[in-house]
């Protein structure tokens, strides 16, 4: 049974990345508790000495699976943060029981990220194309963040008639299809169309001479508050939900992301479709997970490298 154990945690963790080692530490913790509790109801009630013999045994193995899961909760939590899970990012401490609450704490996320992590592995390994959320786009990962680029943006407001849509939002203008737009300073022909199925944020880089717009998910997990990032340095994101429409906010980019270097030929499932990796070009993955192929130059000109990926930054300019 001990080596079955081993055996299926040793699976569970390569399936999910190392996303579920919180809630392994987390189950060890509970029921090392639940086995130190019995054994001491069983020692309370044994009537013969072999009896409580073995209630002590109980209470020892339960107090050594707490002691193992506290020690061990450190690393379950590095390694999560490793495999996506978001809340388990710079929560560890020197203290072991610390870091074993905090297991409990970022349960629910190391589920949901263990579940697409497993999806992610099962299709790439089934198709032979880097999906999401696998294995693959986290080996030899350089994770960097965007330079800071500002911007202004507004909420766009969907609602009402399209006459007092169009006065509700600067800058946009309804095209003879009857969807709307903003125009696009750098191909006219091609405005950028707005999507008021979804939360979208127009995006004002020069006032109304350089716009564009931008899916409200990604600017959550891209853009910062301005006046807190130049004072502290804070990262402040702004989720679309929270603003009122038509308000006008500056914001700071800071889209954290992740590359790694591919052979030419490897085939990537973008949100677009099947993308083929080739010479000069390398594998990104944005903020929210989503991989896509775009030349290293690209990288290299829009991003700057976090704290211990500075010599593989350097390498890829080579």
């Amino acid at each position: 049974m001990t080596g079955l154990s081993v055996a299926a945690g040793i699976g569970l963790t390569i399936a999910t990345g190392g996303a579920a080692l919180p809630v392994m530490a987390a189950a060890g913790a509970a029921i090392g508790g639940c086995t130190v509790i019995g054994g001491a109801y069983n020692a309370i009630t044994a009537d013969t000495d072999g009896e409580k013999k073995a209630a002590f045994e109980q209470m020892g193995n339960g107090t050594f699976a707490l002691i193992s899961s506290a020690f061990g909760a450190k690393q379950a939590l590095k390694g999560a943060a490793n495999a996506g899970v978001k809340t388990a990012e710079g929560i560890t401490t020197s203290n072991p029981v610390k870091n074993l609450v905090n297991c409990f704490k970022v349960l629910p996320d190391a589920l949901k990220t263990s579940g697409a992590n497993i999806k992610g592995n099962f299709l790439t390994l089934s198709t032979g194309n880097i999906h999401a959320n696998s294995n693959a786009l986290r080996r030899g990962q350089v994770k960097y963040m965007s330079k800071a680029n500002e911007a202004q943006a507004y909420r766009f407001n969907p609602n009402g008639t399209p006459d007092e849509i169009l006065a509700n939002n600067p800058g946009v203008f309804q095209g003879d299809d009857g969807a709307f737009y903003v125009q696009n300073k750098w191909d006219a022909a091609h405005p950028f169309k707005i999507d008021v199925s979804k939360e979208q944020m127009i995006m004002m880089y020069d006032g109304m001479d350089d716009m564009a717009v931008c899916d409200g998910a990604i600017f959550e997990g891209s853009y910062v508050d301005t006046a807190a990032f130049k004072a502290e340095g804070a990262l402040n994101y702004k989720a679309p939900s929270s603003l009122e429409y038509g308000q006008i906010i500056d914001v700071t980019k800071q889209a954290p992301g992740s590359f790694i270097e591919a052979a030419a030929g490897t085939k990537v499932q973008t949100l677009e479709g099947i993308a083929t990796v080739g010479e000069g070009q390398v594998i990104a993955v944005d903020h929210a997970g989503n991989p896509y192929v775009t030349p290293a130059s690209n990288i290299l000109k829009r991003n700057i490298p976090l704290e211990g990926y500075e010599a593989a930054f350097e390498a890829l300019k080579n």
